[in-house]
């Protein structure tokens, strides 16, 4: 009887669901004994315990079902029931039936609860909705529940703060005890992790140049994904996925638009990724199955490629430079391309490669976002291996399940821009119509994006003759259209669909599918990827995105001129953009609301521009669309508010206001429908606080540079609001948020006031109030000022929002008295009017953007605006004054540039000068020396002064001048004139003056003198009479040796300094002064200075650089503003700091200025580049046929910027071809021209140069009707790979600004660059690397040595002004003289055309060496080709 009695064991309660333990401690609390949640559960038991006695009848059943229900369920809810467990054992019941049966109880049980649940109102519990009322009892156990977790969650961030706040002081006391004993590091980090170099201890201060220069640097330190408590917060939605996966859908739907934290990022990106799969395979532990399936075919890939390891499959060095250049190159890959990083990137496409024999280098952008989302938790040998092969398989259930398809991403591309054709027309035609001007486009680019429908129009593209008409009018067709960007941008989200296409279409190398992470930073990447993963990869998230950035741009957009700015803004703004702007555009638009309104919500944004193509003449105007009113603006706010003072002491904070918390809500309205709302996002002034006569605080509040825009405002579809005679207006509402923290704050209505915008034409025949039918009506802008009252409180309850209140305003809670004025100006943006003058103490206005003149013309030279005034120190907005305000000062008269000539040398015409020239004067009369200027200084030169002296034995004069400040700095304008020998004495017939031009060095920083000249008084052609006229004078960069008597022709063997030359006259002498002739009419004597071929190209490249100040004003103030000194305000400030400046005494009294040095005169441009010619090499082994290879390796500033239009900056190479054979093998010489070759400016930037030697052997044919047969000594066939490799070494390139012109003598080291050189080599200067470098016993290659020649692309060998001879880096591993040795030749060294026989004919001769080179020059490229570089652009 007892054991009939025995209650069965029942498994207890779970105690720690979740894995967190501050989780399962809330968890526990809520089920403490007077928690609400044991009401809702006395009733749900009292309710199921009615229906399960009802199932009482049948013994078996209810033994099943109390012993589902458990012991103390049974003993609370059913005392009175009695246990018989060996009902259900044997021999009562086979065991499979028992389980049966508990089976059919349990399911039984719990539909019956879900029924109890809904009878008695808890719908809420199962996620269904209720619109009833909420029972009292389940909202008192939702409270306390949340109330414990919240606390809980609030204990556990402020308990990880402190831990984290105590782990970081600990390591501060740590570093300070190391600073101590070692020297500090350096404030700049190293971007390398294997570097084996350090960055030395002491560094100089960056300038403020440099500082602005590294603003929107990518390098460094990885920006931060997640903060501390974020992830928390992540980690703990992650257990309640663990606990419940059935959540998953409430939780991306909770956390739509939010950025993912690390661990919960990972969850449910991964849970996506196996999303397909689960629905293939119906198995239980999916992820386990797809795992053993990859690993299993990796095993078999291994066999099949007969390799020892799948992290190093047969095209291991093609994808290693794949990676390599893609993390230069990506803006949000820069700052993640240390060893490891790149290491796990090239290992895992291996992984990948070996897998289904799929590589692409566009996998490496996707593989990316897959890195930062799953990280390994630990650098264990096993943990590196084990996550190598699982983000390799996570890329293979990306690129096969995820991704949309090319045709959808065409159809999303054609939605974007359907909806900005309708939405903002303004931008849409702008793009439509720059799209097309000055294009240039790299139809290689772009022929990913022509596929299905366009893909005949692709190859007939391909097929289209280089260079014809037919190619440029095809090409622009296709390409020349903002379309194709927007399927850049989706197609750099998604994939190619390659099982829709024909495999030779698809197999083309140029079908390379980038992302969105080539356009966006790395926090609005990972953003996009999570918007993408928790909506499924849904379409209209790509559409949204698109549409979001190209609003956020649209000032941008708006500001481009042609198609090369316009894809400038597609491919290279979206970076810019604040991670947060993005997240609240695409909410935006995710919300359904209005797509102008996105523009607003960039906080990058300088003004909501009108289009600048506005301003040109083939600029097509936006068509004019049914039913939008034109766009309009409100611009020049101003506020009076008057406060009464019962209401001050009411409310004693509304005495003191502060103006910043002062916004303004603007909505346009028609009629009673709203269409658009602008909030303002500029601080607003106080400029006056007084009181009026009845003792009321009056505040004058100013809104400055603040405008609000309406565009495109559509009322097409509001039939009604035209029949009641409705017009377009704006309600103005007045809103005041009180300080405080964000939960605090509140925005109280001050007052609003009903601004008119449009008013129907009684002219237009279809204008009046009988055109209700019409969408056609003429709207008329009631542009203007307007002072409107401004009424208290909130905007009534009115549907049409009359001007002043028609029915009752609660105005208790008002705090705006009477008299309240509202002073705004309504315009047309098309021809914005200017701003109204502003009363004193408010700051200037901005001054308005000029475009500049459009380069594919002649310049015109059009007003200048005065400089930006520059603000105080203090702060930025000044303080409201009482009653009196400070007079104005005057203000500068507005200053216009002006040009003498745009023509860099003009010759001389013997006409017009003796048109304005006097008849010379005898040796005894006065003369004038005038200065008028001087022509084109160097890049390294800034403001300038010209000193001189003239003199006779009895009679000297000094001379200074400087220049004027409205003329150009790069020919600066003189106004001098000195009047000699005004005593009638005779002169000599040698007299001369002395010139000398000073600058300020800015890459010395320091006082030089850019030339001097001598200027001959008489002319001895013409009986040393007076040499009367105007001359052009060269500087020479020096002084003549010191004599007693000058001649003019001492300067002649002293070199010129390219392209600058001064301007002078002699005349007879008279009273007034003779204003200068423009140069370009051929006044001065220019044949001494006719540019050569070298100074034609300085003279283009100085016209193209824009950056260069206009006038001397502006170099004045930009060298003030570089060295942080305040702007000078007036013409007497400007010019006083400018003789300063140059007032060489002032540096010390025994300071002399040196000469400008000409090596840094000229600045290096990308256009131009640099000459490199490879001469020779000394002391290399014999019996080789040698040949080099030359590269150029970028510096980190420019290792990720993308190549020109022209192809500039993009990968620079060449190899040598042409060897002088009567040459010594050990001592070849090349004939070869020079290389011109265009990388981009960095001072780490090097030409690498590899030594590669061929065993050949040349054997002619019996017959000699043809070249012989190449074969090596040991008669194998001839290759190229790095057992050829003699030797390598590195040229510098630049330095201060330019090319290291000269000879470079530099050692050659042995074999192959040891495996961390070139990343120092882009991270530090050349001569840095070497002397830290550990080098091995043997490195170098003895005492061999090479000479190259390199020079700036501007000038010709012959022209380079002073071409050094750099020897450092050789003498830094052997003395000179041990080098110099190692060249003499020796009798036994044999010459290279040993390599063909000798006793051959001449003819036989040259096919030998021809056919050796071109042996070299395909194995070469070959070699090239394999190793992942592009093709040569040599031919033979």
């Amino acid at each position: 009887m007892a054991t009939a009695t025995k209650k069965p064991k029942v498994k207890k309660p779970e105690e720690n669901p979740f894995k967190i333990l501050w989780m399962n401690s809330c968890y526990q609390q809520t089920l403490l004994p007077d928690a609400p949640w044991h009401k809702i559960e006395d009733k749900i038991a009292e309710s199921l315990t009615l229906k399960v006695e009802r199932q009482f009848g049948k013994p078996e059943r209810k033994e099943a079902l109390l012993q589902n229900l458990g012991g103390p369920f049974v003993s609370k809810y059913l005392p009175d029931a009695d246990w018989n467990p060996q009902l259900l054992e044997p021999p009562n019941m086979a065991p499979h039936e028992k389980q049966k049966i508990l089976k059919e109880a349990q399911a039984y049980l719990n539909s019956q609860m879900y029924k109890c649940v809904k009878d008695i109102g808890y719908q809420k519990m199962l996620g269904a909705g209720n619109n009833g009322d909420v029972p009292q009892d389940y909202s008192e156990f939702m409270q306390h529940s949340y109330n414990i977790f919240n606390r809980g969650l609030d204990r556990e961030l402020y308990r990880q703060e402190q831990e984290l706040s105590k782990k970081k002081l600990s390591e501060i006391m740590m570093e300070r005890k190391l600073d101590l004993k070692i020297p500090a590091p350096s404030r700049h980090k190293v971007n390398s992790l294997s570097s084996s170099i350090s960055t030395p201890a002491s560094e100089k201060k960056p300038s403020s140049a440099v500082i602005k220069d590294m603003v929107q640097r990518v390098d460094g330190d990885p920006p931060p994904l997640w903060g501390p408590q974020s992830d928390a917060i992540g980690r703990s939605i992650l257990a309640v996925l663990e606990r419940d996966p059935r959540k998953f859908d409430h939780v991306a739907r909770s956390l739509h638009g939010r950025q993912l934290p690390g661990a919960l990022r990972s969850f449910m990106w991964s849970d996506v990724l196996f999303k397909e799969e689960r629905k293939r395979l119906h198995e239980g532990n999916v992820e386990k199955v797809v795992r053993e399936r990859f690993a299993k075919a990796v095993s078999r890939g291994i066999e099949d490629l007969k390799i020892s390891r799948a992290t190093y499959s047969p095209i291991h060095g093609l994808i290693q430079t794949a990676v390599i250049e893609t993390y230069n190159k990506t803006t949000s890959m820069v700052a993640y391309k240390s060893d490891s990083h790149i290491k796990e990137s090239c290992r895992a496409l291996n992984v990948l490669y070996v897998y289904d024999r799929s590589y692409e280098p566009y996998l490496i952008h996707w593989l990316f976002p897959l890195q930062l989302a799953f990280q390994r938790s630990s650098n264990t040998t096993t943990e590196i291996g084990e996550h190598v092969y699982e983000v390799a398989m996570y890329l293979d259930l990306l690129n096969s399940s995820c991704f949309p398809t090319w045709p959808q991403v065409f159809a999303i591309a054609e939605q974007v821009m359907n909806t900005m054709m309708l939405t903002d027309p303004d931008l849409y035609t702008h793009l439509k119509s720059i799209a097309t001007t000055n294009v240039k486009v790299n139809k290689k680019e772009f022929l990913h994006q022509l596929i299905s429908i366009e893909k005949a129009k692709a190859e007939e593209l391909l097929k289209a003759t280089p260079g014809s008409k037919r190619e440029e009018n095809i090409t622009t067709e296709l390409l020349a259209d903002p379309l194709v960007f927007f399927r850049r941008w989706i197609g750099e989200v998604i994939k190619y669909n390659y099982k829709n296409v024909d495999t030779a279409f698809l197999t083309d190398p140029l079908i390379i599918c980038r992302r969105w992470i080539c356009v966006l930073d790395t926090p609005g990447v990972m953003y996009v990827w999570d918007q993408l993963f928790m909506q499924n990869w849904s379409d209209s998230v790509l559409k949204n995105f698109s549409l979001a950035l190209v609003e956020l741009l649209r000032y941008k957009f708006m500001e481009a001129r042609d198609y090369k700015t316009m894809k400038e803004v597609f491919l290279f703004e979206p970076s810019k953009l604040y991670t947060v702007d993005i997240q609240m555009a695409w909410i935006h638009l995710e919300s359904g609301k209005d797509l102008m309104e996105v523009p607003y919500l960039n906080r990058r944004r300088i003004q909501p521009g009108v289009s600048r193509m506005s301003q040109l003449p083939s600029a097509p105007m936006t068509p004019s669309l049914p039913g939008l009113l034109p766009s309009v603006g409100l611009k020049c706010l101003v506020l009076k508010l008057v406060i009464p003072s019962e209401i001050i002491e009411r409310e004693p904070w509304v005495a003191n206001i502060d103006a910043k918390y002062l916004k303004l809500n603007v909505t346009a309205y028609f009629g009673s429908v709203r269409l658009r709302t602008r909030m303002s996002l500029k601080d607003a002034i106080a400029l006056d606080i007084e009181k009026d006569n009845y003792g009321n605080t009056v505040y004058e509040i100013y809104y400055l540079d603040e405008k609000f825009l309406f565009e495109n405002l559509d009322i097409a579809e509001y039939d009604v609001e035209k029949e009641l005679g409705a017009n377009p207006y704006c309600m103005l509402k007045v809103e005041y948020t009180k300080p405080g923290t964000f939960t605090q704050r509140s925005a109280l209505p001050v007052g609003w006031a009903r601004v008119p915008l449009f008013q129907r034409d009684a002219h237009n025949p279809r204008g009046g109030r009988d055109s209700i039918d019409s969408i056609d009506i003429h709207w008329l802008l009631q542009n203007g000022d307007f002072k409107l009252t401004l009424h208290p409180g909130d905007i009534p309850e009115v549907s049409t929002h009359p001007s002043s209140p028609t029915v009752p305003v609660n105005t208790e809670d008002a705090i705006l008295g009477y008299h309240s004025e509202l002073l705004v100006m309504v315009y047309d943006p098309r021809e914005e009017p200017p701003d109204r003058a502003r009363p004193p103490g408010l700051p200037a206005a901005m001054p308005l953007q000029v475009p500049p003149a459009d380069t594919r013309h002649s310049p015109t030279y059009s007003p200048k605006p005065s400089p930006r005034p520059q603000p105080k120190k203090g702060s930025p907005h000044p303080q409201p004054r009482i009653k009196e305000s400070p007079k104005p000062k005057p203000r500068d008269k507005p200053r216009i540039r002006f040009q003498d000539d745009d023509s860099p040398w003009v010759e001389y015409k013997p006409d017009v000068a003796y048109e304005r020239n006097e008849t010379p004067t005898a040796k005894n009369q006065a003369f004038d020396l005038y200065i008028d200027g001087v022509r084109f200084i160097t890049d390294n030169s800034s403001i300038v002064k010209v000193t001189g002296i003239i003199g006779a034995p009895d009679d000297t004069k000094m001379l200074l001048t400087i220049p004027d400040l409205d003329k150009s700095a790069r020919c600066p304008v003189f106004q001098f004139r000195l009047t000699f020998n005004e005593q009638g004495k005779e002169l000599d017939d040698d007299v001369v003056a002395f010139l000398r031009v000073y600058t300020w060095d800015v890459i010395k920083e320091e006082i030089t003198v850019i030339g001097s000249c001598f200027v001959p008084i008489f002319d001895k052609d013409n009986g040393y009479q007076l040499n009367v006229g105007g001359h052009q004078l060269r500087l020479h960069n020096g002084v003549p040796p010191q004599k007693p008597k000058y001649h003019a022709t001492d300067l002649d063997n002293i070199p010129v300094v390219p392209g600058a030359s001064i301007l002078v006259r002699v005349l007879p002498s008279k009273a007034a002064d003779q204003p200068a002739p423009s140069y370009g009419i051929g006044y001065y004597k220019s044949e001494p200075c006719r540019p050569t071929a070298s100074e034609k190209r300085i003279f283009s490249s100085y016209k193209e650089h824009m950056m260069y100040p206009k006038t001397v004003r502006d170099m004045i103030q930009r060298l003030q503003q570089a060295e942080g000194q305040p702007i000078g305000q007036n013409d007497e400030e400007l010019l006083g700091w400018l003789q300063d400046k140059l007032d060489v005494k002032k540096y010390g009294s025994n300071v002399a200025a040196g000469n400008l040095p000409l090596d840094k005169a000229i600045r290096y441009r990308v256009k131009m580049g640099i000459n490199v010619k490879i001469q020779q090499a000394h002391n290399l082994p014999e019996g080789i046929y040698l040949q080099c290879f030359a590269r150029v390796q970028p510096g980190e500033k420019v290792v990720s910027m993308p190549p020109t239009e022209d192809g500039h900056g993009e990968e620079e190479k060449f190899i040598t071809l042409k060897l002088d054979f009567e040459s010594f093998q050990k001592s070849p010489v090349w004939t070869d021209d020079f290389t011109n070759l265009h990388p981009f400016y960095d001072e780490n930037s090097v030409l690498l140069i590899q030594l590669y030697g061929l065993d050949v052997k040349y054997t002619s044919r019996i017959e000699h009707d043809g070249p012989g047969k190449l074969r090596t000594s040991k008669d194998q066939e001839l290759s190229l790979g790095n057992e050829q490799i003699i030797g390598w070494t590195v040229v510098p390139l630049f330095e201060g600004n330019s090319v290291m012109s000269g000879t470079h003598e530099l050692p050659i080291f042995k074999g192959q660059y040891p495996e961390g050189m070139l990343e120092d080599l882009t991270n530090f200067p050349v001569d840095e690397v070497f002397r830290r470098w550990k080098w091995d016993k043997g490195a170098r290659l003895g005492d061999s040595s090479i000479i190259v020649d390199v020079w700036d692309g501007h000038f010709d060998w012959e022209e380079v002004p002073v071409p050094h001879t750099y020897k450092q880096l050789m003498l830094m591993f052997g003395k000179e003289e041990s080098f110099v040795n190692a060249r003499k030749p020796k009798k036994s060294w044999k010459k290279i055309s040993a390599f063909v026989v000798d006793g051959l004919e001449k003819k036989q001769q040259k096919l030998g060496t021809e056919k050796i080179t071109k042996k070299f020059y395909d194995l070469m490229e070959d070699a090239l080709m394999t190793a992942g570089f592009g093709p040569l652009k040599q031919t033979i």
